[in-house]
């Protein structure tokens, strides 16, 4: 890829396997989609790639930066429109699917023209990917090339679909004129009505959609806590004290936590998947708020929610603590609850709400106290944060996040550091009254045992007793697994296990006790 006719960017190992189809900028970042299906960010300043992700199964035809949401959307030949957020260089959970390719993206007022290769052109929100509405630019499948939107008329739409150039009335809904280029006197047609009018209602601002029966979807001004972050985030930046702005600490956290769990970061419900991309960025921007030197989201695996790392730093010879959490959240049983679970509200002396103490009051609550150890002169550890957001989904994706970060030189280089210690953000007390710093736990180990026997079923009374049973040997493996007191009878199964000091044991004991 050439710049200013002299400069190539890039190098041979990051480069595009194919052509280039479409650049798009954003700020400082050259954004490229190729027929290799990759989308590359570039640093146009320092003439670097700053990342790659597998952003499609075939080519991107088109991409369209939108700067008030800070994404960029791509369409692709593999029949979808999709979302990612240009900061952190993730997927933002966000797909829109299609009956063809999607070949050109354009933006009309609030919402996006997308042209496909069956001559249809869909209306569509770039905040949410919903559809609003479509119409056919030509009445046979033919594949729209490309969609110009008339600044003079922001209602009119051309579209050329092969040597036919279609003239559209969006916001009638009907097709203005056809113009075939090879007819020498070109002939325009009658007008057609597309649909039934309906006005989207709202002031202009973002929008959000739900469905409806009819061909359009109903339309709703997005609340603020969906498009942005509380202020208090802000102001934790030019904090000096345990004191935000004029509020004490307690209310911050108060704050923090009520925003945090109004985000409805449902990792098992493909439907919550851009609210928890959301929760995401949330905590990246709460993270970089609190203080840390260097915070990353890292994508895993398709369909999967981002890790958030985060690092402080105190001194190269003191000891490093990884903290552990998540920012997903379980599916809500309706009839659970009393009131909205992700409307936090303090009942009793407690605060209920989803997440708040699985896992989303715990991680403010934690960085809260690292950052006011570091802002006090007073964090004496290196601290490690990591987040993930398929917890309470099987952890899907976080091996593979890992991995990622063991084998990309620049990652190890941050994040893959020695620890000492772990520390679990999301744990128990012991009663509703008591609570108890848990510094141990007993791991898992998940195995598949397979006993083979005969390849076919042999008769009881000729040939029993001489033919073990395969599941009379998966029993007697399973009963020599541990003693009848519940000990592992595995040999060097405790190797390495630290033996409970006495005082420990008495502390225990008088704890039980109390």
């Amino acid at each position: 890829m050439e710049l200013e006719g002299t400069q190539t960017l890039g190098t041979t190992h990051n480069n595009h396997f194919s052509m280039v189809h479409t650049l798009a900028v954003y700020e400082s970042t050259l954004i490229s989609g190729g027929g290799d299906g990759l989308l590359k960010f570039w640093d146009m300043k320092k003439r670097v790639c700053k990342g790659t992700l597998s952003a499609h199964s075939s080519t991107i035809w088109d991409l369209y930066v939108c700067k008030e949401w800070g994404c960029v959307i791509s369409a692709s030949k593999d029949h979808t429109l999709r979302s990612w957020d240009v900061e952190s260089m993730c997927s933002s959970g966000l797909v829109l699917r299609f009956d063809a390719e999607v070949c050109a993206v354009e933006p009309l007022k609030k919402f996006l023209c997308c042209g496909c290769s069956d001559g249809t052109v869909h209306i569509v929100t770039p905040q949410t990917l919903q559809r609003v509405y479509l119409f056919r630019a030509w009445p046979s499948s033919r594949c729209v090339n490309n969609i110009v939107v008339d600044n003079n008329h922001l209602g009119r739409v051309y579209v050329t679909i092969d040597e036919v150039l279609s003239v559209v009335d969006v916001e009638e809904r009907i097709v203005e004129a056809q113009i075939n280029s090879d007819e020498e006197s070109p002939s325009f047609a009658l007008t057609k009505v597309l649909g039934p009018k309906e006005e989207p209602q709202g002031d202009g601002n973002a929008l959000t959609v739900s469905s409806s029966s009819s061909s359009f979807v109903s339309l709703t001004p997005l609340t603020a806590a969906s498009s942005s972050f509380s202020p208090t985030i802000n102001k934790l930046l030019r904090r000096s004290s345990n004191v935000v702005g004029n509020k004490s600490i307690e209310i911050v956290l108060r704050e923090l936590i009520q925003d945090f769990v109004a985000i409805p970061s449902v990792s098992s419900q493909p439907c919550h998947s851009a609210d928890c991309f959301r929760a995401a960025k949330y905590l990246y921007a709460l993270m970089t708020s609190c203080g840390c030197d260097s915070v990353h989201m890292l994508e895993t695996e398709v369909g999967k929610n981002p890790l958030v790392l985060g690092r402080m730093f105190a001194s190269s010879d003191a000891p490093t603590i990884l903290v552990y959490g998540h920012y997903d959240v379980v599916a809500v049983v309706e009839e659970d609850w009393n009131g909205d679970p992700f409307a936090m509200r303090a009942q009793g002396g407690y605060w209920y709400g989803r997440g708040v103490t699985d896992d989303k009051g715990p991680i403010v609550a934690t960085l809260l106290a690292a950052s006011d150890l570091k802002v006090a002169g007073r964090l004496k550890l290196n601290i490690v944060f990591v987040y993930e957001g398929e917890a309470e989904h099987r952890s899907g994706g976080f091996t593979t996040g890992l991995q990622k970060i063991w084998s990309s030189p620049s990652l190890a280089q941050i994040w893959d550091t020695p620890i000492d210690y772990i520390f679990i953000s999301n744990n128990f007390w012991i009663d509703d009254e008591v609570p108890c710093v848990t510094y141990a736990m007993r791991g898992d180990i998940s195995l598949r045992v397979s006993v083979s026997g005969p390849t076919h079923n042999v008769h009881a009374g000729v040939d029993g007793g001489a033919v073990i049973e395969p599941s009379l040997d998966l029993c007697c493996i399973l009963s020599s697994l541990t003693t009848g007191n519940g000990r592992v009878c595995v040999p060097r199964f405790y190797e390495g296990v630290s033996a409970l000091f006495k005082e420990e044991e008495s502390e225990w004991v008088f704890q039980h006790q109390v």
